[in-house]
């Protein structure tokens, strides 16, 4: 991703953290769900983007990285609990 991303950023001609929800108003709730030891997605962009949006509740795991989260239980369990209200 060190690699990747400027590469991308040099294509697209903007960097990835410009990216902002700032000024946009998105009145649904969203549950956004990020691991702290992201490697490929640093946690600080999923506390941006949950500061940014309005109704956004952030649920912080450890230890499961980029990929793992996808299959833990607990997270499946949160976003089902979610998406029901």
């Amino acid at each position: 991703m060190d690699r990747l991303a400027p590469l991308g950023e040099a294509k697209a001609g903007v960097k990835l953290d410009d990216f902002s929800l700032r000024g946009v108003d998105v009145p649904s709730p969203a549950l956004i769900v990020h691991d702290r030891r992201d490697r490929p997605n640093p946690f600080r962009h999923g506390e941006a983007v949950a500061a940014a949006w309005p109704n956004a509740e952030l649920m912080a795991t450890e230890g499961l990285g980029h990929r793992k989260i996808l299959a833990n239980p607990a997270v499946s369990s949160a976003v089902t609990q979610f998406m029901r209200g």
